[in-house]
């Protein structure tokens, strides 16, 4: 059951400012990623439930916290309906964090007492989120706490912040975005930055080696791209007799989906700047190479 009530959440939520987000499937892993969250400062955790036995691992981690980082606050997000809430607020969590508002995930966290955020896309959400006893709306509580972490750590000079965006490798993970679109029917034509998680980690580890300028950076590999340029070179690169189908428009698309999407090129400039380090390859090669490497 939660530890911490929910005013003692939200305060160290808005005292500390930052709330990391985090998952990973090894145990031992994710104690020394939290571990380090705490070192740095951090006094809540949002552990994203995203994974197979993602409950078991979180069961794990919160007796760990509990013997090992007493002031760390456990919460989980990603939550999806109120049976997943119960089990995790029975396992220890001490907040709930929603994708979309659910009354039933309301509901269950209100009777339990547990604090609760859901996101809300109108002004609709947000007014029957407070009917239902939230003040800790939000309308994407993700991009807030990115938006409050980036704030928190740039107080120190010598941090570096690395934005990525839409991710992708050679691996046909869940998470990949060349993963999602072979897995949905109907896709949105929009021109994106993209990352490279291999570019990525090279770049990221030259910078840190050798010392490169702190701050804030876009780790993005150079170019837009387009999704329908992408399905075509993933019909050339991996041999496919698919044809695949698009919205017509934005408001379409808009109107299928729960939360909205953003799209968007930002610039690598400032990272592919920085002399003496592997730079980001252009985001065709990049595609083209982990397409080639597929698996």
């Amino acid at each position: 059951m939660a530890k911490f009530t929910r005013l003692e959440v939200a305060k160290v939520m808005k005292d500390t400012g930052m709330v990391p987000l985090f998952y990973h499937q090894d145990l031992e892993v994710s104690k020394k990623v939290i571990t380090a969250c705490y070192k740095g400062g951090a006094r809540l955790l949002e552990f994203t439930a995203r994974g197979d036995f993602a409950h078991e691992v979180f069961g794990e981690l919160v007796k760990y916290v509990t013997k090992e980082l007493p002031q760390m606050i456990m919460g989980v997000g990603s939550v999806t309906d109120a049976a997943s809430a119960s089990r995790f607020m029975a396992l220890g969590a001490n907040f709930i964090v929603t994708p979309v508002l659910r009354e039933d995930i309301a509901l269950v966290c209100n009777r339990r007492k547990v604090l609760w955020s859901p996101g809300c896309g109108s002004l609709t959400e947000i007014a029957r989120a407070e009917e239902l006893g939230c003040d800790n709306k939000n309308h994407s509580f993700y991009s807030g706490s990115k938006a409050l972490a980036e704030e928190y750590v740039l107080k120190n000079p010598r941090s570096y912040i690395w934005r990525i965006r839409m991710p992708f490798d050679e691996r046909g993970v869940e998470r990949s975005y060349l993963a999602k679109l072979l897995k949905y029917d109907t896709l949105i034509d929009a021109t994106n930055s993209l990352t490279h998680l291999g570019d990525f980690i090279t770049t990221s580890y030259d910078m840190m080696r050798k010392n490169s300028p702190h701050g804030l950076y876009n780790m993005v590999n150079p170019g837009g791209i387009s999704t329908r340029e992408i399905v075509n070179i993933m019909c050339e690169e991996m041999k496919l007799d698919r044809e695949f189908k698009f919205f017509d428009s934005l408001e379409q698309f808009g109107a299928c989906v729960k939360t909205p999407r953003s799209n968007c090129v930002i610039s690598s400039d400032k990272v592919n700047s920085i002399p003496n380090i592997t730079p980001m390859r252009p985001i065709e090669d990049a595609l083209r190479d982990a397409l080639e490497n597929w698996c």
